[in-house]
């Protein structure tokens, strides 16, 4: 039933948006429940998704679980979504994810640095800011700096830097 999905989506948003329960979230075995409802053919229900895995990647022990459980794809998808506002969530868990050795890896063996760098040229100002934030975060590790040196992510940064231009 899409309505009892919805509910319990709103729930669990309610309770990632708390600090005090983001750990419990996912040690309780909610994170695959969450990757369930990223798959969810409601817009709403994928969109409490969204914020529900941004919340959760705000913790630094949780990133690591959610890149070994498969959630950097789950969240890549989500980032692929025609919708701003789940984009703005799977673009602020990005930018939190690629703080971890593991999720970072397994964004950048899946070319979701691409997915990244269109988020950066997307037109919505938040979105383009988080994606920003991950390129960034990328560039200050090792394996990301190669990375991000590409021809196109430089043409990326090139344009939000002239986009900034008033």
């Amino acid at each position: 039933d899409i309505r009892l999905e919805g509910y319990a989506a709103a729930i669990l948003a309610t309770l990632a948006d708390d600090p005090r329960c983001r750990i419990s979230i996912v040690t309780g075995g909610a994170l695959s429940a969450t990757f369930q409802l990223a798959k969810s053919t409601d817009a709403v229900v994928r969109g409490y998704a969204a914020a529900i895995l941004a919340n959760l990647a705000e913790e630094e022990s949780n990133r690591r679980v959610i890149g070994r459980e498969g959630g950097v794809d789950v969240i890549l998808q989500l980032a692929r979504a025609g919708d701003e506002e789940i984009q703005c969530f799977a673009a602020a868990a990005l930018a939190n994810l690629v703080a971890d050795e593991i999720s970072r890896r397994k964004l950048l063996q899946s070319g979701g640095l691409r997915t990244i760098i269109r988020l950066m040229k997307g037109g919505v100002p938040k979105v383009q800011g988080y994606a920003t934030a991950a390129v960034c975060s990328l560039a200050e590790t090792e394996d990301g700096l190669l990375a991000v040196g590409s021809h196109e992510s430089m043409a990326a940064l090139i344009q939000v830097c002239k986009s900034q231009d008033t």
